[in-house]
């Protein structure tokens, strides 16, 4: 866990500065200003808005679970998804594989075969992101080349995955060398797992839900821009902006999607759509979103994570993992 760790709080970290940083280069006096006459309690529905789409994706991840023949208590399932959100500080939430090895501590589940899911929910987690964004897209022409860059790396992921041959011949080339050839095995494993996941049935489902569970953290979004004072943006217009942000912070690489994320959201805000009256405004709504987006999915994993380690050990005081 030590690792894990210094990660998370590395990620942490960086985002504390990117937070501070975009403060002070900001009015500071105009950002305060800016929230006089916010209302705080709208921040409350907005959590309840996204922590619905946290169950939309838990019952995704449960799907996932069963198409890969790993059978877990509903409850426990849920408990180490949740766990897992405390890792969506990291690249393209990447470091959700945690919840692979929690359920090979807890249950001896092999991480080779969880751990493909992963990749599943990255993927239809894009394909949600830009069928959300082409809306957008379409009407204004702003953003055609990153959502294309998006689609064009999601079909690739398809394609890689889909064809037995490309994906035999990977497995072959991995086998060959030194360092990999002795996890050929798991390759092997994690493979079948993933054809497994990309069928098109549950490929449709898991959008699906992807979509209901990010169009839902963009309707937070829409909620909090227009809570500010002399603000009246469309849904469509702040969905698209949200949506885009996202996508662009995913393909940034950078921890959470942090910098990528705000600064495109902020200019599309001040910019392209022009739906705030000040840029003090679209900084403000920009945090707050964030905060409800990624830090409270940040905070809801590492309480999830605590209290689902501590029941383990009082299960098993005596160390077993069983």
């Amino acid at each position: 866990m030590t690792n894990r760790t210094r990660r998370l709080l590395m990620g942490i970290g960086f985002g504390l500065l990117v937070v501070v940083g975009i403060m002070l280069y900001s009015d500071v006096s105009k950002l305060a200003d800016s929230w006089t006459y916010f209302d705080p309690w709208i921040l409350l529905p907005a959590c309840g808005i996204v922590l619905s789409g946290y169950a939309v994706r838990a019952l995704k991840w449960q799907i996932y679970l069963n198409r890969v023949q790993v059978d877990v208590d509903a409850k426990e399932s849920v408990w180490v998804f949740f766990s897992g959100l405390v890792m969506a500080i990291s690249p393209m939430k990447v470091g959700e594989v945690l919840k692979s090895l929690l359920l090979k501590k807890h249950h001896n589940i092999p991480i080779a075969r969880t751990a493909p899911i992963i990749v599943a929910e990255r993927l239809t987690d894009v394909l949600a992101l830009i069928l959300l964004a082409s809306v957008g897209a379409a009407t204004t022409g702003f953003g055609v080349v990153v959502i294309a860059a998006s689609t064009a790396l999601a079909v690739l992921c398809f394609l890689l995955i889909a064809s037995p041959r490309l994906s035999r011949w990977s497995l072959s080339v991995l086998a060959k060398i030194p360092v990999a050839k002795r996890y050929a095995d798991r390759f092997e494993e994690s493979y079948e797992a993933m054809v497994r996941l990309i069928g098109l049935r549950t490929m449709l489902v898991t959008t699906v839900l992807s979509v209901i569970a990010w169009g839902g953290e963009g309707i937070a979004c829409w909620w909090i821009v227009n809570a500010f004072d002399g603000v009246n943006a469309p849904l469509e217009d702040i969905v698209f902006i949200f949506a885009f942000g996202t996508l662009a912070g995913a393909l940034s690489m950078l921890p959470g999607g942090l910098l990528a994320t705000e600064g495109s959201m902020i200019g599309l805000l001040t910019t392209v759509f022009q739906v705030v009256p000040s840029h003090a405004i679209a900084i403000a709504a920009t945090l707050l979103t964030r905060f409800c987006t990624l830090w409270f999915a940040v905070l809801c994993g590492g309480l999830a994570l605590v209290t689902y380690q501590r029941h383990h050990r009082d299960r098993h005081p005596a160390g077993s993992d069983a």
